[in-house]
């Protein structure tokens, strides 16, 4: 519009002068125009190398992100096949933290059930020969109906992390002891007074333990 402008108005003064004027004034006017055109062209080049600059720029840009982006993806898979064989790794460690635990047994003397009276599998009972108990006495098992099964305790142990007592006894009973040796494991509860010995595995003898399966409870009975 400027160079139109320009053309129209040296145009228009023109009409007004000689033959020889109007080819000074129209050369006036062609080196004008091209001082435009040339300026305008040299101001379009800037623009078009600055853009240019700028779209390779951000083509660089866009390059860094994609590599960062790639880079980001491969730790990120990295850091997961990490985090899995972590995980693997504290699992096989609880196991075997719980395998040590469960098997960390203990000599103890902290046995609040020895000693302490009959053992039956309910108080309200009324006691007969078929009446299963427990009963400690002087380091001294007796079980089962009239006491038919018991011996001698060799070793009581306790483990802290299952809260369990594994006792070891020997067959040694008067009615038709054999001198086998046997092992059972028991848990001991004591809530609001009231005492129970529970049995959570094959417990005294198989012949007397009937469902080696069950969990078998016996209360204290004064």
């Amino acid at each position: 519009m400027k160079v139109l402008f320009t053309f129209l108005l040296l145009s228009s003064v023109c009409f007004g002068q000689s033959k020889k004027d109007q080819i000074m004034a129209l050369n006036k006017s062609i080196d004008s125009l091209n001082t435009v055109l040339s300026t305008t062209r040299d101001n379009s080049a800037k623009d078009i190398g600055g853009l240019n600059s700028e779209l390779t720029q951000l083509r660089s840009d866009v390059s860094s992100l994609e590599s960062s982006a790639t880079i980001l993806t491969s730790d990120n898979e990295k850091l997961k096949l990490d985090l899995e064989e972590m995980s693997k790794k504290n699992l096989e460690l609880e196991v075997k933290l719980k395998d040590m635990n469960e098997n960390n047994w203990v000599i103890s003397n902290l046995t609040p059930f020895l000693n302490s009276g009959l053992w039956i599998g309910d108080c309200a009972e009324k006691r007969s020969v078929e009446t299963k108990i427990v009963e400690f006495r002087d380091r001294y098992i007796i079980f089962g109906s009239e006491g038919g099964y018991g011996g001698t305790i060799q070793n009581i142990f306790y483990n802290s992390y299952s809260k369990k007592f594994k006792i070891i006894y020997v067959n040694d009973n008067d009615m038709g002891g054999d001198g086998t040796i046997y092992e059972f494991i028991l848990s001991y509860e004591d809530k609001g007074g009231s005492r129970s010995l529970i049995f959570q595995e094959e417990m005294l003898t198989p012949d007397y333990n009937y469902g080696s399966n069950e969990i078998l409870t016996y209360y204290f009975c004064d």
